[in-house]
């Protein structure tokens, strides 16, 4: 069976604090070695496969950005001078993403910010295996998961069903002005 491909939440709620009554500081229930950490993006399970902040003309893994999606504007970028732009429905994708049968998972961390959307307007990220379709792994809805002229976090996860993918993201404005701006891609994989 396969599992269908998921939007990692990049924020929640801030954890009260929890207070120790116990005067007993030296009792640890948990031993750090028995914890299970495969699934946080800061275990050393997971292996960064490319990044790219589209610096000095590299574009890392996407193709064909041409001067339509990669802008230059060191006032306007979350880091360095350089970002991705991508405009109404306008599209930027990878080449294949090879040699993944070592991992199970497939995660993209990167930076947004979004200008001039409304209200449920969106941008999505979809992967394709090779021999099939793209498929959706997560979708950030302007005023439900994010706010326009702010930089944000985002979190795209999806298991590796073959040996290589692509991965896209898609603007869904409604205005020729609706756009989201990326940078610090960092694309891993979980080691199995």
């Amino acid at each position: 069976t396969t599992s269908s491909p998921t939007k990692v939440p990049t924020a929640s709620p801030t954890p009260e604090p929890v207070v120790d009554d116990d005067d007993d500081a030296d009792d640890d229930d948990v031993d750090d070695d028995d914890v299970d950490n495969d699934d946080d993006a800061t275990s050393p399970n997971w292996i960064v496969l490319d990044e790219t902040g589209f610096e000095n003309d590299t574009t890392g893994p996407f193709t064909n950005l041409g001067n339509k999606h990669k802008q230059n504007n060191p006032n306007a970028s979350y880091e360095g001078s350089s970002f991705l732009r991508i405009k109404k429905t306008g599209k930027a994708k990878t080449d294949w993403i090879h040699d993944l049968s070592e991992y199970s998972k497939f995660e993209v961390k990167f930076w947004f910010k979004a200008t001039n959307t409304e209200d449920g307007d969106a941008f999505s990220a979809e992967v394709k295996f090779r021999g099939g379709a793209w498929t959706n792994v997560g979708t950030y809805t302007s005023g439900t998961d994010f706010d326009n002229n702010s930089w944000q976090e985002g979190r795209f996860e999806s298991p590796i069903l073959q040996n290589r993918l692509k991965f896209r993201f898609i603007m869904n404005g409604d205005q020729g002005n609706d756009r989201v701006d990326i940078d610090n891609v960092v694309m891993s994989g979980l080691l199995l």
